[in-house]
C-alpha cells in the first residue's frame, strides 16, 4: 500500500496537478491527508532519474533566491571557522563551491553528484576540488564532514527520511547540516495563480495531462518541511522563509501587459515575504548535530 514519504500515513487523496506521462510511465501527484505533503506516485526509478538529471541539468531559479542562499550560508560558514571540511550534496555544476572557495580560505571542498559521468566532468573542470558519486558517499562508514549542504535536493529524494538519515550519518558531531530549496505548497502569489489554473483545467473536462518530467518527488509547505528537518534532533541555527521573483520576470524587459502584471506580482510577493512571517516559496534551514 502506498504511504506518505514523510509521515508514513496511508490516508491520501489525488492532487489537482495534471497526470504526467514520462519515460513510458504515467505519474500522478497525491496529497497526504495528515501532514499535507504532496508526493509523486509511482516513485521515479534509477532510469527515470538518470534521464531527468543529465550532466547539463541545472535547476531553474532566480537571482534573488540564489543570492540569498549563497550569502546566508557563507556567513554561517564564516561564523563557524573551525568547520573546514565541507560537502555540497547534489552540487550540480559546482557554482556554490566555486563561490565559497573565493570567499573562504583553507577549506576542504567536496562535491557529491548522482552519476559518474557528472563527477568525471566536474573533476576536469575544477581540479582543485574533490568530487564523488552518491554511491561512493554512502560507502563511508565513519563521519567525514564538518558541514554538509543540500541545495534544491530534498525535493528529489525518493526516500527523504532514509536519505536524510544517511546524510546525517556522514556528519561529524557538532557539524552543520544546511538545507535549502523550494516549499512549493507554501502560500505565494505564484502558487495561488497556479492552483486557480489547475482547478479550472481539471473542472473544464477533457484530457488534463503533461509530458513535463516529474522532477519534484515531494512538494512541501513550511510546516511539514520544518518538521521533517527537526526530526534529525539537530539544534536549529537558522530557519528562514522568503520569496523570490521566479517564476515571475526578473526585470521589466517588455511593456506587454501580461509581462508587466507578472513583474508587479513578483514585486508584491517579495514585499509581502519581508512583512509577513512564513510567506514565500523558498526556505533556508541550518541545524547543528549534537556533540
Amino acid at each position: 500500500m502506498k504511504a506518505c514519504l514523510f509521515c508514513s500515513s496511508t490516508r491520501y487523496r489525488p492532487f489537482a496537478y495534471p497526470a504526467i506521462t514520462y519515460n513510458g510511465k504515467r505519474f500522478q501527484y497525491l496529497q497526504c491527508k495528515d501532514c499535507k505533503l504532496v508526493f509523486i506516485d509511482p516513485l521515479p526509478n534509477a532510469d527515470d532519474l538518470q534521464k531527468m538529471f543529465p550532466p547539463e541539468y541545472h535547476p531553474e531559479g532566480g537571482e534573488v533566491e540564489i543570492r540569498t542562499y549563497y550569502h546566508d550560508q557563507v556567513r554561517i560558514i564564516k561564523e563557524h571557522s573551525t568547520l573546514t571540511n565541507i560537502a555540497d550534496f547534489g552540487c550540480g555544476p559546482g557554482h556554490f563551491l566555486s563561490f565559497l572557495e573565493k570567499q573562504c580560505k583553507g577549506l576542504t571542498l567536496t562535491g557529491i553528484e548522482y552519476t559518474q559521468r557528472m563527477v568525471d566532468q566536474l573533476k576536469q573542470q575544477k581540479p582543485g576540488m574533490s568530487f564523488i558519486t552518491y554511491e561512493d558517499f554512502q560507502k563511508n562508514t565513519t563521519p567525514q564532514y564538518d558541514i554538509i549542504r543540500l541545495s534544491h535536493v530534498f525535493i528529489h529524494l525518493t526516500d527523504p527520511v532514509a536519505g536524510l538519515r544517511n546524510i546525517v550519518n556522514q556528519l561529524k558531531p557538532g557539524g552543520l547540516l544546511m538545507v535549502d530549496g523550494p516549499i512549493e505548497r507554501n502560500f505565494t502569489f505564484g502558487r495561488w495563480m497556479m492552483d486557480i489554473y489547475f482547478f479550472l483545467r481539471k473542472n473544464m473536462g477533457g484530457k488534463f495531462e503533461t509530458d513535463y518530467p516529474p522532477y519534484l518527488v515531494t512538494q512541501t509547505n513550511r510546516s511539514n518541511q520544518k518538521k521533517i528537518l527537526e526530526q534529525t534532533g539537530f539544534s536549529p541555527i537558522q530557519w528562514r522563509v522568503f520569496d523570490g521573483r521566479w517564476p515571475f520576470p526578473e526585470s521589466l524587459k517588455s511593456a506587454h501587459p501580461v509581462h508587466v502584471t507578472k513583474y508587479i506580482l513578483g514585486s508584491m510577493s517579495l514585499l509581502l515575504s519581508k512583512m509577513v512571517p512564513g510567506f514565500g516559496k523558498f526556505f533556508l534551514w541550518t541545524g547543528k548535530k549534537p556533540i
